[in-house]
């Protein structure tokens, strides 16, 4: 487990499943107390339940301009303080750009991206006087190219990325961090879902290098690093976690194959 987590209070927004439940998890594995906080009220306590005595259970609706004051002003009612901020939650919308109406593209912008900005704002409002603190957002690998279907989303989750480089320079001199992650394709209950719609799930984790989908906890440990001591020194970092899918050229490829070098003299 990364080193200097205990008796620190984050708080993980949504957390009722997947990537935030994975977090919750995980820093309260390692000693912290978390805020697990979800739109979902019964599975944030699910959550809660799981993390143990250390965890609290909240409603935070990402597109409530006040969820995330009240959410922090809860925090520091119960522990007096606030180290860390997860920013996980987010609203997945599709459909071609085309066919996109200005109320779906708001709904995307209004939880992904502007609810990110208040949850940052909200956590460093607190964490700029007490002069330390780290904030993690999950930003996505649609933030790195364009997919059908994915615009919004892809959009507010690029956002994102710029949203946390920009805060990480304006705070570090106040003791605070900033980072993100951007996950591959993880084996959420969502994605299990869209899956479950194609042809082939098999055809689809061929052409991820690595040869299958990644796990909420794979996300969740990097999360974890993000938020220790151990990672002192990172700092406005885009931290992609997807397998190798990100780092294969662009060339298009009739099926993805591993390769194997045959033994030279």
């Amino acid at each position: 487990m990364p080193g200097g987590l205990e008796d620190r209070v984050f708080l993980v927004t949504g957390a009722g499943a997947g990537i935030g439940r994975a977090t919750a998890l995980r820093l309260a594995g390692a000693g912290a107390r978390v805020e697990v906080t979800d739109v979902d009220p019964e599975a944030a306590r699910a959550t809660a339940t799981a993390a143990g005595a250390a965890a609290r259970a909240g409603v935070l609706d990402i597109r409530d301009p006040g969820a995330f004051d009240r959410a922090v002003d809860a925090a520091l009612a119960r522990h007096g303080r606030l180290d860390g901020l997860v920013n996980n939650a987010a609203i997945v919308g599709g459909g071609a750009l085309a066919d996109v109406d200005d109320e779906g593209w708001r709904e995307v912008m209004s939880g992904t991206l502007d609810g990110t900005f208040r949850g940052l704002r909200a956590a460093l409002r607190v964490m700029r006087p007490a002069g330390r603190g780290v904030i993690v957002n999950v930003s996505s690998g649609a933030a790195l190219g364009g997919e059908v279907g994915l615009g919004a989303y892809g959009a507010a989750k690029a956002a994102v990325v710029n949203l946390t480089r920009t805060a990480a320079v304006e705070n570090a001199a106040a003791g605070i961090r900033v980072c993100c992650v951007l996950p591959g394709p993880i084996e959420t209950d969502s994605l299990r879902g869209w899956l479950d719609t194609i042809a082939s799930r098999e055809t689809f984790e061929r052409q991820i290098p690595q040869g299958r989908l990644g796990r909420p906890d794979e996300i969740a440990a990097v999360i974890a690093f993000l938020c220790s001591d151990d990672a002192s020194y990172v700092n406005g970092a885009a931290w992609c976690v997807d397998g190798a899918v990100s780092a294969r050229t662009s060339s298009p490829r009739p099926e993805f194959r591993s390769i194997e070098f045959a033994d030279r003299d």
